[in-house]
Parts: C-alpha cells; structure tokens; sequence
C-alpha cells in the first residue's frame, strides 16, 4: 500500500471520530439552572437537588456551589420533579419542563423549617396520700404508727 493511501484513510477515521459525534448543542437535551435563597434572599450553599424524570424515573443529582447556584446540563427533554433538601428548611418540590435546546431557569426560595415537639402526658398523677410524707417512694414519717415520737425521748 502506498503511504499516501495509508495516510489518507488514518485522516479520514480521526475527522470521522471527531466530527462524527455530534456536539452538546446537537443533542436532543434541554437543562434546568438556578439558584437557591433563604427568606431573607441570602444564598444558601451545600443544598441538595434532584432532578426526576416523571416518565422515565431518571434522577440526576447535584448540590449548590457557595454562590447558591445550581445546574442541570444535557437532560432528555420532559417532565421532571426537582427535590431540593436543605437541612433546617423546608424540602419544596418543583415540576419543571425541559424542552429540547433550552435552558429551564428555576430560581427556589426555601422556607425556615417550624420545629415542632409534641408532649403527650400518657400517665396520670399519683393519687395524694394525706397519712404520710415522701420522697420519691421512700417513707419518711407515717402519722398513724404507734410509738413514733416527735422530739427525742423515750
């Protein structure tokens, strides 16, 4: 085989692979980005997102960066549940369409998490005894026992 021929079919297998695969924008996928704040409009880093597809049940999971911000690239385009988990708040959940060749923007506003304790009184009180005196079940002084005497003695 003369080198030229060999050279031009090692050229033509490198273009093939490179430009054979399509790029990011050909891609039938859309993307959801956003950012996630408190009440107060402070950013909130270190949040946990998932994205779910409702059809498919595909999940794709990421976390906010310190700036608040999030990012979803190159998701099939449908219908998804965006689950957003940040302690001391409350978890909201989003639905979200994602098309193909566009970017959802999803801006998320977390809700202080109330804190709520419950105390439930599951026993009643002790009946009052009047004929004695007690600590904790320990009997001290019981008025009706002959021979007790009240100061020293005999």
């Amino acid at each position: 085989m003369p080198t030229s021929y060999l050279r031009a079919v090692l050229l033509s297998c490198c273009l093939l692979g490179v430009l054979g695969e399509p790029a990011a924008g050909q891609l039938p996928s859309g993307g959801i980005v956003g950012s996630v704040s408190d009440s107060t409009g402070a950013v909130v880093p270190d949040v946990r997102l998932v994205a779910r597809s409702v059809v498919t049940g595909l999940e794709r999971a990421t976390e906010t960066d310190q700036r608040g911000s999030f990012s979803f690239p190159l998701l099939p385009p449908g219908v998804y549940e965006l689950n957003v988990e940040a302690e001391g708040f409350q978890n909201p959940r989003k639905r979200i369409v994602v098309q193909t060749g566009a970017t959802t923007r999803v801006e998320i506003e977390l809700a202080v998490d109330v804190l709520e304790q419950v105390v439930e009184a599951l026993d009643t009180l002790p009946e009052l005894r009047y004929d004695w005196h007690g600590i904790d079940g320990l009997h001290l002084l019981t008025l009706r026992e002959p021979g007790l005497l009240a100061c020293g003695g005999s």
